[in-house]
């Protein structure tokens, strides 16, 4: 994804992410639409830009290095992180921090590691990124770069790479710490049943 740019060019990636940059950028699942996580202008931007509320949650691509340091987490939730990522797999976790209130429900941060390597490079040099499927709200999450709408290109102030991703949905859980149970919150193609 970022074989071809020089190391200044890679820079000037890193500087204009962490000064706010929304980014168009594949996973290995759909296209994500995306921006710094300490950036709350940015943030602000990212649901104008993709007519999200902020009733939707975002999710936060990290690496799992940055997960242990942002979360508080139990022994079911670490044995999914080691078993599940990289991959498909979304975890609310207990922040552990002060975040963006936008990013929070209930304590809990909704995160992902993409099983793409240059990705999880990008976030060691630039921070976890929040993001959004790279559709208008409503609207099919592409799985390639033609499949990207006109508008959001338009939009974006950064589109990196061409990879396509498997299409499927990332599933989504949370671990209840009372009921001692995996919640399923969006099924996608790891099924809850493997968690257990």
């Amino acid at each position: 994804m970022f074989e071809k740019l020089q190391p200044w060019e890679l820079q000037g990636l890193i500087d204009k992410i962490k000064q706010g940059a929304v980014v168009i950028f594949p996973t290995d699942t759909v296209y994500a639409i995306g921006c710094s996580m300490a950036v709350p202008a940015a943030i602000d931007r990212l649901y104008k830009i993709t007519g999200h509320t902020e009733d939707d949650q975002l999710t936060v691509l990290a690496t799992v290095d940055q997960v242990e340091q942002m979360t508080e987490t139990v022994k079911q939730e670490k044995l999914a992180m080691q078993q599940f990522w990289p991959g498909n797999l979304t975890i609310l976790l207990e922040a552990n921090g002060k975040y963006d209130r936008r990013l929070i429900r209930q304590g809990k941060l909704a995160l992902r590691v993409p099983d793409v390597a240059p990705l999880q490079e990008l976030f060691n040099l630039c921070g976890p990124l929040v993001a959004v499927g790279a559709n208008l709200s409503g609207q099919p999450s592409p799985v390639s770069l033609q499949e990207l709408s006109p508008l959001l290109m338009q939009e974006a102030d950064l589109i990196l790479g061409e990879l396509t991703g498997s299409g499927e949905l990332s599933t989504v859980v949370s671990w209840n710490r009372q009921q001692n149970r995996w919640e399923l919150l969006q099924e996608g193609q790891l099924k809850l049943s493997e968690l257990l």
